[in-house]
């Protein structure tokens, strides 16, 4: 990390992280303002379900803003049943292209059946009456008949005008040369001419007719001479017949129907322009519309569904669902979507419904990324955000902690100080009391100089196990002999226990869940003097700590009383379990006996030792980077380990170097014994058992320091040490210790403690057969050599994480194209090599663990809590957790966003337990899951990360 990284870190807000992270989770559960009805997740889910369909949508037709707010108004499901109505009513039928109705401009089902009336009344009774009144005109003018509607206008139209002028002539007008008779009437002409012409007119003016303009009446009369000439089939000269203005009546009726019918009919096939059509034709066009079963049937119906469908914007679907229709019912068809291949039509009830959810879930996903709802949720920024999360949390804990000490060592008002020393760091009593003291491991305290720090404070915050090793007794002069039932001071924890308001701690975040029925198993023992009944070494419970409060009059100093009953047993049910790929309890029992001594005992055989130095070699050859703990069970055994493993240290100049570049000044490598082990936390704590069975096999029933008092306490804390794995080296057997021969609660703790090493240590053999191969563990072989790591099956080839596979290609599109091209190659959710479908009803999930499952993983979904989501297992032993952005489905609740800040805790909790840990999140799952499934497996194949140890 470079400067500007480490500065960016530094001042990283995790309040901004935190709420981008929150953010993205609403997305997933709630809409993101109008429009959006679904929150991500249901839209995403959707579109999986509809990408696995046997014949999946696939409309490339996506809504604006202002159809996602409409359809959202409206309602997923009114939509969708608009759409598989309209396909009912046979809006995709492609035989309904040939219908006269095809393309037919209606607003509504009204406006069909208006239309169909009018067709029918124009064929049936308008378009006749006219024909019978043209027909009789004709028989009185000999006029032929008008070919159109247009005709009948001008013909009508001619005879008006020739009326209007046999109203101003006589009838002989149209006999005499009237274009001759215009011209000699104009100004051109001499005065004679215009004469003669005046006289010639005035011989066919009616007696009183006074024509407003002599050469327009003549011009007017010509041009209908002309035009009846044209028109007539004998060859008379133009008359008036009767009838004319009912044929103007009939032909405005017609005419007038033929107008409202235009705009309706002008986008048929037959298309507009009614008036200029051939009238026997337009008769027969209006039957056919007007005896169509289709109008007399679903028309209506169906125009009223397309109307809702077009005022909801998916109009342009039902033009894409159409247009596939025709497509397949006169060209080449789709194997996919072949009519009779499957007994179902091109587009069909189902189809529709899918096709118009898909345009409805994909534009709502497609106006989220457009509104930024999105940004949060892909997984680039959500990793950023976790990161500057992490980075600015831990940025905020120093910066806190560093105002702090620089308050405090500013004003002076923090000490600390071991009892016996705080009067001389406080001064003496008399000066006052402090605001607050916290004392820390009061198990091992005793009342008389607790009562010193308690006499002091305002308020005391008394912290301890009640399951931690006792005081140690004061001894003035030499030492006395250990010896059984030896008493023990009381503890100031426990003599607080009733007086301060108790806080039980009930949960360890430190040990994996492996480990603890071991701790469980010890600790019940070490708890027996103070519940007066014996532990039972099968149980799971056990405490896990617990704090006193109080507060304390300075003028009395008596301390304010308040109790609350504390359940001092908890399980381990819900702690975070160590990887698959881990052995958090090993046992490694040596062959060794020996002769009894004069103590009567079998202690400190050279073969453990050796075993012991062995483990401690082979953890620090494979494993450097995990800190180091050997505790012997008695002083003199750590003894002669310490000097075995310095031995073959110094001998071995590999080895020092290891060491040397390994040391971790924080906890570096300790060899010990259990009365001396008192918090002491290591990475791996390998515990030698000290004694061993006679030569004729039997167990002596003196244990030394653990048959003292405070002795099961002490085992105890040294086993809940080992912060990832507990090795247990000993010559003895559980079964060598006869229960009724066990005097002591340190006796009983020790054969707890092989009971459940021994269970755990089977339980993981039998797991993992394959992996590691029988009888083998880490730091050891078979054979009983050191520095040799575990089996690993033959024919495993660990390749490199793979790139998206050329099928995994995802074509070009939104989210949503991406997504159905992504998922629809995936038949039902199986999983292979997974014990449960990673997510029950979250199709996400479900399609994650099916590519793990083709790609060699074995999947494993979460069985209890602490557990994560999903472990994955690839071939070669290695692991890693997965934690998606949902949490699994309830018995009562389907897949929900999951809390984003507590999936960081969560992660941290699994990669301190020595998990590599991979987030994924739900819309990478959907757009680009194969891309999800490389990170997955990346991350199980990190160096170092979850590998087998």
């Amino acid at each position: 990390m470079d400067a500007a990284e480490a500065a960016a870190q530094e001042g990283a807000s995790p309040d901004a992280a935190a709420a981008r992270l929150r953010a993205g989770a609403r997305a997933l559960d709630v809409p993101a303002g109008d429009g959006l009805d679904a929150g991500v997740l249901a839209g995403a889910h959707a579109l999986v379900r509809l990408a696995r369909a046997p014949r999946p949508p696939r409309s490339a037709v996506r809504l604006d803003a202002d159809g996602v707010r409409a359809t959202a108004t409206e309602g997923l499901g009114r939509v969708v049943g608009h759409a598989r109505e309209a396909a009912r009513l046979g809006a995709f039928r492609p035989e309904l292209a040939d219908s006269p109705w095809a393309g037919a401009a209606l607003g509504s089902g009204e406006e069909a059946r208006v239309a169909r009336r009018r067709a029918e009344e124009l064929a049936g009774t308008r378009l006749p009456r006219l024909a019978e009144h043209l027909d009789a005109l004709g028989e009185r003018t000999g006029l032929r008949r008008p070919a159109t509607a247009a005709d009948v206008e001008q013909r009508l139209r001619l005879l008006v005008d020739v009326r209007g002028t046999l109203e101003d002539f006589s009838p002989g007008v149209y006999e005499r040369p009237l274009g001759e008779l215009v011209r000699a009437l104009g100004q051109d002409a001499t005065w004679r001419t215009r004469r003669t012409a005046q006289k010639v007119v005035a011989e066919v003016v009616r007696p009183g007719a006074r024509p407003a303009d002599l050469r327009t009446s003549l011009r007017r009369a010509d041009a209908e001479r002309r035009a009846w000439s044209a028109a007539a089939e004998d060859g008379g000269r133009p008359r008036v017949p009767r009838g004319i203005a009912e044929a103007q009546r009939a032909l405005a009726d017609v005419v007038a129907e033929l107008d409202r019918l235009e705009p309706v009919l002008r986008g048929t096939r037959a298309g507009a322009g009614l008036r200029d059509a051939d009238l026997p034709s337009l008769t027969g066009r209006l039957r056919a519309m007007a005896d169509d079963d289709d109008a007399r049937g679903d028309l209506p119906a169906r125009v009223d569904v397309l109307v809702r469908l077009g005022a909801l914007g998916l109009g342009g679907l039902v033009e894409d669902l159409r247009d596939r229709a025709a497509a397949h019912h006169g060209g080449p068809r789709d194997a996919d979507r072949r009519p009779g291949a499957d007994g179902r039509p091109a587009v069909d009830e189902d189809d529709a419904a899918a096709e118009a959810e898909l345009v409805v879930r994909a534009s709502a996903l497609a106006e989220a990324g457009r509104r930024g709802v999105l940004d949060d949720l892909r997984p680039a920024s959500a990793a950023a955000a976790r990161d500057e999360l992490v980075a600015g949390t831990a940025a905020r804990r120093r910066r806190a902690a560093a105002d702090l000490m620089a308050t405090a060592g500013a004003v002076g008002a923090v000490a600390a100080a071991s009892l016996l020393a705080l009067p001389a760091v406080l001064g003496p009593a008399a000066e006052g009391a402090v605001d607050l003291v916290v004392l820390l491991d009061a198990h091992a305290a005793g009342v008389p100089e607790g009562a010193l720090a308690l006499a002091r404070g305002a308020q005391v915050l008394v912290v301890g196990d009640p399951a931690g090793p006792p005081p140690s007794p004061a001894v003035v002069g030499a030492p006395a002999p250990e010896h059984p039932g030896e008493g023990a001071p009381t503890s100031l924890l426990a003599a607080t226990a009733g007086l301060l308001e108790t806080r039980v701690l009930g949960r360890s975040h430190r040990l994996p869940r492996q480990l603890g029925p071991v701790v469980a198993a010890v600790r019940a023992e070490a708890l027996e003097p103070a519940t007066g009944e014996p532990g039972d070494a099968s149980t799971g419970s056990a405490s896990t700590g617990s704090a006193s409060t109080g507060s304390a009059s300075a003028e009395s100093g008596s301390p304010g009383i308040t109790s609350t009953d504390g359940d001092l047993a908890t399980g381990w049910d819900d702690a975070v379990p160590a990887p698959p790929g881990a052995w958090p309890v090993v046992l490694r029992r040596v062959d060794g006996r020996g002769r009894a001594s004069a103590e009567g005992v079998v202690h400190s055989l050279d073969v453990e030792v050796d075993a012991v130095v062995q483990t401690a070699v082979g953890h620090l050859r494979e494993d450097p980077e995990r800190s180091l703990a050997v505790v012997a069970v008695t002083r003199g055994h750590a003894r002669r380990v310490a000097d075995a493993l310095r031995a073959a240290v110094a001998a071995d100049a590999a080895l020092a170097a290891a060491v040397a570049r390994s040391s971790r000044s924080d906890e570096p490598l300790v060899v010990t014994d259990v009365g001396r082990a008192q918090g002491c936390v290591r990475d791996v704590v390998v515990l030698a058992g000290a004694f061993a069975p006679t030569e004729r096999g039997r167990v002596p029933g003196a244990f030394g320091p653990l048959d003292a008092a405070g002795g099961a306490a002490a085992l105890a804390d040294a086993v809940a040490g080992a912060r990832r794995r507990l090795v247990v080296v000993t010559c003895l057997a559980a079964e060598d210790l006869a229960p009724d021969r066990l005097r002591t609660p340190g006796a009983r703790a020790l054969r707890a403690l092989l009971v459940a090493v021994e269970d755990a240590d089977a339980r993981h053999r039998a797991a993992r057969p394959s992996a590691d191969g029988p009888g083998t563990s880490p730091g050891s072989s078979p054979g009983g050599g050191a520095g040799e790591g575990p089996a690993r099956p033959s024919g495993v080839v660990d390749a490199a994480p793979p790139d998206v596979a050329p099928e995994d290609l995802l074509p070009p599109g939104d989210d949503a194209a991406r997504a159905l091209g992504a998922h629809a190659r995936l038949a039902a959710p199986t999983g292979a090599g997974a014990d449960a479908d990673g997510g029950g009803a979250d199709p996400l999930v479900a399609a994650l663990v099916e590519r793990l499952g083709e790609a060699g993983a074995h999947v494993r979904a979460a069985e209890r809590p602490g557990d994560p989501d999903l472990s994955v297992r690839l071939r070669d032993g290695r692991c890693a957790a997965v934690l998606p952005d949902v949490r699994p489905p309830g018995p009562e609740t389907g897949p929900t966003a999951a809390d984003p800040v507590r999936r960081v805790a969560e992660a941290a909790a699994l990669r301190r337990q020595g998990w590599a840990v991979a987030h994924v999140a739900s819309l990478g799952l959907l757009v680009d899951p194969a891309r999800e499934v490389a990170d997955v497996l990346a991350a199980a194949r990190r160096p170092g990360a979850g590998a087998p140890r």
